[in-house]
């Protein structure tokens, strides 16, 4: 704030002044207000003179100012003429106040900026808008998945060109009229009452009975929206998989079929083995037949020795026909999913190939953790993968023993099965795991998962199909929802695992032979 004369010149100052503008009194009282505006200064000097006398007040008269010491700022000057009683003598002065507005100014002109800015960046966002809106109503109406809107009670806001297609009538028809009309009503609204209670659903499987289209399976997926208007309602695209799904029961069909031709090319490799089993108790049975009937012809019965006779008999019977039996039941095609105890499927598998391991000289023995819990398999299935991996290990080992003799190297041959319960630490899912340890050859890295494909094997040619293991894959993974895997062992060898998730005792019947 200052106060001039009549001729402009400073009479005082408040200590503001002097902070502002870097400078003491001595320098300042005394000094026109012009020398202090600089190239302002005329301008203001003009309008100050005019104001003495008049009582008028002078509002924002902005000037620019700059010195080493302030840098270049900007002033507001307001000033008002006043009348001052001096020893009984009016005089004339002045009171000015100059506001520094140097940040405001320049806030202003960020403001004004960033309006324009602001201005032009929404008229080309609106643009853009138009443009996405465009693209976007494109997009929807190119799609092969029928996508609508709908309100909560039902009533179509929208469809797209798919859902024209699969109903048969246009667009303008179709809006305004509830889904009901066109889907059936209990499974819709079932999927509709899931996409409002979740906000957000996905993979709803749809199925509708379309005129002239037949039964239509969709995956169905929705979302909720509020409108402008403030109406709550979903958007909901559906994805045709009708033919996927009849493609999928002919693979699913196709896939059971080569399983069964690979049970069945199983109990061939395992003839010899299987009729060597069976011949073993007919020889006990044909010795016993002919002692008795030798005794009879020489007129020496023994009555005592015919009990222990017929036993022998009976039991060696009961044997051929549990071997028959259970190879009847392993050619059947699958049958029904049954709780049973881990260790029945081994013992099963092992009643088609234990003399097999005989004959070739394979140490087999077993590690079974006690009370292990149940699984829920079919037993057919699971035999046959590990009838699979059992009858690879055998050839593997085979072809180990084979590589020894020729080296001049002696080789015994094992086998190591386990059978265990393992958790797993990131979720919470429980299983029994199967270990198929041989003490033949590991598997290098790159092969590990190339031994479930298909057609993939490492003996010549006309000596395997490459279909074991693969079958195998196939049954655990996607039959029995397990695991199967390969790595190698400290035996040298390789350990096939299969995991096969844990039963529940309290929901399923135990089924025992």
């Amino acid at each position: 704030m200052l106060i001039l004369n009549r001729d402009l010149r400073i009479k005082s100052a408040n200590r503001t002044f002097y902070e502002t503008f870097q400078t003491e009194p001595e320098k300042v009282i005394g000094s026109s207000i012009a020398d202090i505006l600089r190239e302002d200064g005329k301008k203001l000097s003009s309008e100050l003179t005019r104001l003495f006398g008049t009582g008028d007040m002078m509002e924002n008269f902005e000037f620019h100012y700059q010195s080493e010491k302030l840098g270049e700022r900007i002033f507001n000057i307001t000033a008002r003429g006043m009348l001052i009683a001096e020893e009984e003598e009016e005089e004339e002065e002045e009171l000015i106040v100059i506001e520094d507005i140097t940040e405001r100014k320049r806030a202003e002109e960020a403001l004004r900026r960033f309006s324009e800015e602001l201005e032009l960046k929404v008229k080309e966002r609106t643009k853009e808008l138009k443009k996405e809106r465009d693209y976007t109503r494109h997009l929807i109406e190119s799609s092969p998945d029928f996508q609508l809107a709908l309100c909560k009670d039902g009533r179509i806001m929208d469809v797209n060109k798919a859902f024209e297609e699969i109903i048969g009538k246009s667009r303008d028809i179709i809006i305004g009229n509830s889904i009901y009309e066109y889907l059936p009503k209990e499974e819709t609204e079932h999927v509709i009452a899931e996409i409002f209670k979740e906000k957000k659903a996905r993979d709803i499987e749809l199925t509708a009975n379309i005129l002239e289209k037949g039964a239509l399976i969709w995956n169905v997926s929705g979302t909720v929206f509020t409108s402008p208007e403030g109406e709550k309602g979903i958007y909901i695209t559906g994805r045709d998989l009708t033919e996927r799904r009849r493609t999928e029961e002919e693979l699913r069909a196709k896939e059971m079929q080569l399983v069964h031709a690979g049970r069945l090319s199983s109990l061939g490799e395992m003839a010899t083995g299987i009729a060597h089993e069976i011949n073993q108790p007919l020889t006990v049975i044909s010795m016993a037949a002919e002692g008795v009937l030798r005794d009879i012809e020489k007129k020496r019965v023994d009555m005592s020795a015919f009990p222990k006779d017929l036993e022998d008999i009976m039991r060696n019977v009961k044997r051929i026909d549990r071997i028959i039996t259970h190879m009847r039941t392993f050619a059947r095609k699958p049958k029904e999913i049954r709780a049973v105890k881990a260790e029945e499927v081994l013992d099963n598998a092992f009643i088609l190939l234990a003399e097999q391991f005989k004959t070739h000289g394979i140490s087999v023995s077993r590690e079974i953790d006690a009370n292990l819990p149940l699984i829920v398999v079919d037993t057919n299935q699971l035999e046959q993968v590990f009838v699979n991996i059992l009858t690879n290990a055998r050839q593997t080992l085979d072809e180990r023993e084979e590589e020894a003799k020729k080296k001049g190297e002696r080789f015994e041959k094992r086998l190591v099965c386990r059978i265990s319960r393992e958790r797993e630490k990131e979720k919470e899912h429980e299983w029994v795991v199967y270990e198929f340890a041989d003490n033949a050859y590991g598997v290098p890295e790159e092969l590990k998962m190339r031994v479930f494909e298909p057609f993939f094997t490492t003996k010549e040619i006309g000596e395997g199909t490459g279909l074991g293991l693969s079958i195998a894959y196939s049954i655990v993974t996607r039959s029995l929802k397990g695991k199967i895997w390969v790595e190698d062992n400290e035996a040298g060898g390789a350990s096939f695992k299969v995991a096969v998730p844990i039963g529940d005792k309290r929901n399923h019947k135990i089924t025992q032979d």
